[in-house]
């Protein structure tokens, strides 16, 4: 507390007693330039570990977004080959279809032409 302060509050009526008391507690209180130096560098450290904890942090994600787009990549390869190998299995399937239906088509000509031939009276 400053001396005019100390002045200031005798002349509005405290007493010595209350000045000193105010003044110390006051003074107790009060962060001193050396405090405040203190605390600008803490913060200032502060400051500078978090940004370099930010840039790393940065290089880590840019690091996990190129492996995760790679992974991406290799899904979509993959699924793309399951997708060709899905197609190739359906051509197939149809062609053994169309196989079977034109070898069936064939053996019922073929049993009602000797059905026809065991009975031929029934024909006209």
């Amino acid at each position: 507390m400053s001396g005019i302060a100390i002045l200031k509050l005798q002349r509005a009526g405290f007493s010595e007693q209350q000045v000193e008391a105010l003044a110390e507690y006051h003074e107790a209180g009060a962060a001193t330039k050396s405090d405040i130096g203190d605390l600008d560098r803490k913060i200032e450290a502060t400051r500078s570990d978090i940004e370099i904890k930010l840039s790393d942090l940065g290089r880590k994600l840019d690091t996990t977004r190129t492996d995760l787009e790679l992974a991406i990549e290799k899904v979509r390869h993959e699924i793309e080959k399951v997708r060709h190998d899905i197609e190739l299995k359906i051509a197939e399937g149809k062609a053994e279809t169309i196989r079977w239906v034109v070898g069936v088509g064939f053996a019922q000509v073929a049993m009602i032409l000797a059905v026809l031939r065991l009975f031929p009276s029934v024909h006209p």
